[in-house]
């Protein structure tokens, strides 16, 4: 990876190198973009002023957005706990505690 969009994704493809070096992270990629929202229109009827009747015409309310993350990172075992969390220990680990 040479090209970076700012200095901000350029420091951290190093700091994920250095993560790699040292075996938290398994493989590092460039993230596809995805679709968050398609975008919204809706119709509307606009009447005619001098004469009976109107047309139908649609305006866009919400215009489509699509997000691409920086990377996409595949972390190694080593990381969990560390980098990253469990969500399924977590659960456990809420019915277990008790209150005081």
């Amino acid at each position: 990876m040479t090209e970076f969009d700012s200095n901000e994704e350029m420091y951290t493809y190093w700091w994920l190198k250095e993560l790699q070096d040292k075996g938290f992270i398994i493989k590092i990629e460039r993230a596809e973009s995805y679709s968050l929202s398609s975008g919204l229109k809706i119709p509307f009827f606009t009447p005619y002023k001098k004469k009976a009747g109107g047309s139908f015409t649609e305006e866009e309310v919400l215009g489509p957005h699509v997000y691409t993350p920086d990377y996409y990172i595949e972390w190694s075992k080593k990381a969990i706990e560390v980098f990253t969390i469990d969500l399924y220990s977590v659960e456990r680990k809420k019915k277990n505690r008790s209150f005081q």
